[in-house]
């Protein structure tokens, strides 16, 4: 199997390869790219400078199958809805600044949130070309090197300023218009049966994993994926999705925030082509819990402080927002905490996974409960700011 997907892969890359000597991007070689499952990614490196100087670009392409897993299919809809988001988006940038000392003087730092630049996109071929972004690294990396359990607390209003930021920017793509785009997002209802399937239905598969923990919150769990199935009924209401937000989806430079100061500092959001129609929440779920893991898992403070600028960035919500998105935030503790490598995999782990299951099983009945007395105290005032 290996070596069919090393064929493929070694396929498609010469297949790429030949398309570009068409294109104004013909290059001299061409390197895969880590990361994503479902795409072929490659940096290029081109044999002419584009006109703002750069001699790379990245290059990802799209067939009828994972690229990861050739033999599961998976509809190429998702490349032309990833250009669609990237062009509807082209102009739209959220900024945010903030003064913090830097030995003896006062330096700003700018988080400016944007998609990557779309430079062509081909869609007989389902490849695009985008602007690559050299010396960076994604958000959830960058916490864990950059704002780990020694980051300073003087960081506090940089990370706050980063959460809000993409808050701002997400909830403003919540609310985008665009009949043209909402209109190719309902194309791909596969994603969506998919984002759905591994919330809601991993988050019922873990009551067997730990049966003593969740096993008193069944009924709740069955509930609240009942009442996400509902949701999906009521077109009309839901809202254009990034349909996977999270860290690892979010491109940084790879220095220290101390270091990113009076500049702007770009902050990327990519990978859109699970982008779809849906809650809001479940965009908020996934980053959400991921930050809030940093915390439970790695005692990282910055997880909490970038959470709570994200919540400022969306605004103000409904109160039924407010629960709906607790709600998530505790599915995406349980189907995904369990498996995301947060801690080792001997007997301490497995511990350290129930306690934090459990913490997000609380936050689930409570959020179900709309028990406003739980989110004020013990582990619950973590999230309170939440509610």
């Amino acid at each position: 199997m290996a070596t069919d997907i090393a064929k493929t892969r070694d396929k498609i890359q010469s297949e790429v390869f030949e398309w570009l000597k068409t294109t104004r991007y013909a290059s001299t070689s061409l390197e895969p790219l880590t990361g994503g499952s479902a795409n072929f990614i490659h940096k290029a490196t081109l044999t002419s400078p584009l006109d703002d100087g750069s001699i790379e670009v990245v290059v990802k392409h799209g067939e009828p199958y994972m690229a990861v897993a050739p033999a599961n299919k998976i509809s190429v809809a998702r490349c032309n809805i990833e250009a669609e988001c990237f062009k509807a988006l082209s102009d739209f940038t959220v900024t945010q600044e903030v003064d913090f000392h830097a030995t003896d003087q006062v330096v700003t730092f700018h988080a400016s949130v944007r998609t990557p630049k779309l430079l062509l996109y081909d869609d007989l071929t389902n490849t695009q070309v985008m602007e690559y972004l050299p010396k960076s690294t994604n958000l959830k990396a960058y916490i864990n090197w950059h704002l780990n359990s020694a980051a300073p607390a003087e960081l506090k209003s940089q990370c706050h300023a980063l959460g809000k930021a993409i808050g701002q920017y997400i909830s403003a793509f919540h609310h985008n218009t665009d009949a043209k785009l909402r209109e190719t997002l309902k194309a791909n209802s596969q994603m969506q049966s998919l984002k759905h399937m591994i919330n809601y239905d991993w988050m019922l598969d873990r009551v067997g994993r730990f049966p003593e923990i969740l096993g008193d919150a069944k009924s709740i769990f069955t509930a609240v994926k009942e009442m996400a199935l509902k949701e999906l009924e009521h077109e009309k209401d839901l809202k254009i999705t990034h349909g996977d937000l999270w860290p690892g989806n979010i491109l940084i430079a790879d220095v220290s925030l101390q270091q990113l100061s009076s500049a702007e500092t770009p902050v990327i959001i990519t990978d859109w082509e699970q982008a779809q129609l849906g809650s809001p929440a479940l965009d908020h779920g996934e980053m959400l819990g991921e930050l809030f893991a940093f915390h439970l898992f790695k005692k990282f403070d910055s997880g909490l402080w970038i959470a709570q600028g994200y919540m400022e960035g969306l605004g103000e919500l409904g109160e039924e927002q407010k629960w709906r998105n607790a709600l998530q935030i505790g599915v995406h503790l349980i189907a995904f905490g369990p498996i995301a490598g947060w801690v080792a995999e001997d007997e301490e782990g497995q511990k350290e996974k129930g306690r934090v299951v459990e913490i997000a099983k609380e936050l689930i009945v409570n959020a179900w409960e709309q028990k406003t007395e739980w989110f004020k105290k013990g582990e619950g005032n973590m999230f309170a700011f939440l509610i």
